[in-house]
């Protein structure tokens, strides 16, 4: 898996400079690392900088609709969007990331908080930012 994702992350530098894409450029995704890993070296060398791990937890909808704000947030001490348990240990990661350009602007990031630790469908929360394109 290690080696996997070290040449998925350099596929991405290599695309990116063959199409000479140097700005406005955003990769996005389920990374399956920490934003530090050594796997994801390729979008450091690609001049990218991963976002998320800054960002701020917003309330997340219950499902009647109503929102809820973060009832998790101090169960790690660093910003995350999943969780799996097992054997009775939850770990908490930063897996879900957004990597951006430095011609970028980010004027906010954001977890949006699931409302129940378990039993919503996913292990992950939603991440996103916004941009000043301007």
């Amino acid at each position: 898996m290690v080696r996997r994702r070290t040449e998925q992350a350099t596929a991405i530098r290599q695309i990116l400079r063959r199409q000479r894409l140097t700005r406005r450029v955003v990769v996005t995704g389920d990374l399956n690392d920490e934003p530090d890993a050594a796997t994801l070296d390729g979008l450091r060398q690609a001049n990218l900088t991963e976002q998320i791990h800054r960002a701020s937890t917003v309330a997340g909808p219950k499902r009647n609709g109503s929102l809820v704000d973060d009832q998790f947030g101090d169960l790690s001490p660093t910003m995350w969007t999943h969780r799996h348990r097992a054997k009775g240990v939850t770990r908490f990661a930063l897996y879900d990331q957004i990597w951006t350009s430095p011609d970028l602007t980010v004027t906010a990031a954001h977890v949006m908080r699931r409302t129940q630790i378990s039993g919503d469908g996913s292990d992950h929360d939603p991440a996103y930012i916004y941009l000043d394109l301007r």
